[in-house]
């Protein structure tokens, strides 16, 4: 396969060679119209020197055929080229090859529109498009709040996933793009910074903290009162978050992330409540000279097993408990080479199913996609991958954010994060329609977002025997 790929100056780097995994040949023509005024080249150093990114538009090497024109009369794609990746918003005619044509927030200047979403309100959640004649993918990120140099990062390596895993899957939509961007009026552009100062003083002086809370219920769908939820607050030198939850013997047992500020590197623990009220102290259990998380606790055939977030190891890792739930030991490795969070497996129909985010390149985000695995063991099976992956694409409701719960009437439901505003803004339920290696159906029957609430945020919950158990984001004085 030959791939031709247009883009403006601003967005040349490496990242292009990435296009058909390295193995396809690619014809690159770069478009070289427009100088760079010397502002926009001032803030851009800036940006980058400040927040440390830009990674993606650095050019190194020089592969393939790249190539420099001043208009797009001088583009001549052969014949032989079975697509056109067009990432400007220039128009490419008589061509005779199937184009393929990318935007941000319904804009094809990439460029221009992540300055522009940075600098408004829509930086929060921005849309990015593929689109193939009347057909389209969408997706959703969550953008840096101040960093032009991160976003482009973020959007340049998310384009590069949606072609990886997406690009078969185009669907028929007609939506209207823009061609040119609309730039931000003078209250965004305040706005914007101050932002920016904002950000500076909340770095100086403030940090956000994760905690717990919990109440008692019987509803398999949450109803988030913050003011009925019993909270237990770390010290300040630390937060708790991804609550797991297993009750045995009359005692809750909840498993956590514990991260301690000044190591940045979080492990894991357990603590237990008691309906007495009773909570003990959190111990650590596993510790690692890489970051943990999430700690999902499952059972097979009698034995307790765990698979702790280790994105930061690049793999899936599998845990046993020796003596549960204090003593664990490294079982075995499930996924190599793979930067996967929240892994969270489900028994169902006879089959074992892995939900879980990978990041397929290193400026892309995890919480925007859903992958599903199968397989008939969880501990010495292969998983085999579903035939839909990724299952799921959008910031608001994909990456997991707890275990999946069943109710008295075997329906399965699916807990997902919306990470829309902020990491860890709300929770989603879901319950799941269809489950089998050709399909994934689900329909959401509840959403939190803390509009109105004392908490930045909540992004996980764990129904387990009549406790609800939430993950809560609050700001504290550092």
């Amino acid at each position: 396969m030959i791939i031709a790929v247009v883009i403006p100056k601003e967005l040349l780097g490496d990242w292009v060679y990435d296009i058909g995994g390295g193995q396809t040949e690619l014809n690159i023509y770069i478009i070289n119209k427009k100088k760079t005024p010397f502002i926009q080249k001032l803030f851009w150093e800036l940006d980058k020197k400040l927040f440390k990114g830009g990674e993606t538009l650095t050019l190194k090497k020089r592969g393939h055929n790249l190539q420099f024109v001043e208009d797009t009369k001088d583009i001549k794609v052969e014949i032989k080229n079975h697509y056109i990746f067009n990432f400007s918003d220039v128009c490419l005619v008589d061509q005779g090859v199937s184009q393929i044509k990318f935007a941000v927030d319904n804009n094809f200047n990439v460029f221009r529109q992540v300055i522009n979403s940075t600098i408004s309100s829509s930086y929060k959640k921005v849309a990015l498009k593929i689109q193939q004649g009347e057909k389209e993918f969408v997706t959703s990120v969550r953008f840096h709040s101040i960093s032009v140099s991160k976003n482009l990062d973020i959007t340049i390596d998310t384009f590069l996933a949606l072609i990886k895993n997406n690009i078969g899957e185009l669907e028929i939509k007609k939506e209207k793009l823009y061609l040119k961007p609309n730039k931000p009026d003078f209250i965004q552009i305040l706005k914007y910074y101050i932002r920016f100062f904002h950000k500076i003083i909340d770095y100086k002086f403030y940090t956000n903290q994760w905690f717990i809370a919990y109440s008692f219920s019987d509803n398999t769908i949450a109803s988030f009162d913050y003011k009925k939820l019993n909270k237990i607050i770390p010290p300040n030198d630390r937060f708790w978050a991804d609550p797991i939850v297993i009750y045995e013997e009359g005692v809750y047992y909840i498993f956590i992330e514990e991260l301690l500020y000044s190591n940045n590197k979080g492990h894991i623990s357990v603590f237990e409540i008691h309906k007495d009220g009773k909570i003990t102290k959190p111990q650590m259990i596993i510790e690692n000279d890489y970051h943990m998380s999430y700690p999902f606790v499952f059972t097979h055939k009698e034995q307790y097993y765990m698979i702790p977030e280790t994105s930061h190891n690049s793999s899936i890792e599998l845990y046993k408990a020796t003596t549960f739930p204090y003593r664990w030991e490294f079982e075995k490795t499930l996924f190599k080479d793979i930067k996967a969070t929240d892994s969270t497996l489900i028994e169902h129909n006879n089959s074992w199913w892995l939900f879980t985010s990978i990041k397929e390149f290193k400026n892309g985000t995890y919480d925007n996609v859903l992958n599903v695995y199968n397989s008939i063991d969880p501990i010495n099976g292969k998983w085999k991958k579903h035939k839909l992956n990724t299952v799921k694409n959008g910031v608001e409701n994909s990456r997991q954010g707890g275990p999946f719960i069943k109710d008295n009437k075997n329906n399965l439901y699916r807990i997902s994060q919306n990470g829309a505003n902020n990491y860890g803004y709300g929770f989603n339920i879901h319950k799941i329609v269809e489950l089998n290696q050709d399909i994934y159906k689900e329909e959401t029957v509840y959403s939190f977002e803390p509009k109105g609430e004392s908490v930045i945020g909540v992004h996980s919950f764990s129904n387990v025997n009549g406790i609800h158990v939430f993950d809560i984001l609050r700001r504290i004085r550092k």
